[in-house]
């Protein structure tokens, strides 16, 4: 169910750094940090290491895959993508 793009890279709703630095991240204050060494084009290593982090990180009882999974099904009923902040909601 991971969406692609057309270069068969992943997706990621809003930007691959929403993602990198969800909610299971150490802080928001090393949010920053992260943001500024991943870059807008993500290598398939840090796409993977995101997915794992994902996978294996759960709040409630869902993990931020699946979170992750849900906003990717919304995003791809919508006429306009969700930008940057839309993902970093909490659903």
């Amino acid at each position: 169910e991971v969406p692609l793009d057309p270069e068969g890279g992943v997706a990621f709703p809003g930007s691959a750094e929403v993602w990198m630095v969800a909610k299971g991240q150490a802080s928001i204050a090393g949010a920053a940090g992260r943001l500024k060494k991943l870059s807008k084009a993500v290598v398939p290593d840090d796409e993977d290491k995101i997915l794992l982090r994902m996978a294996h990180t759960r709040h409630k009882n869902v993990s931020e895959l699946d979170s992750f999974l849900a906003v990717a099904r919304i995003d791809s009923h919508r006429p306009e993508k969700l930008d940057e902040a839309s993902p970093s909601v909490p659903i």
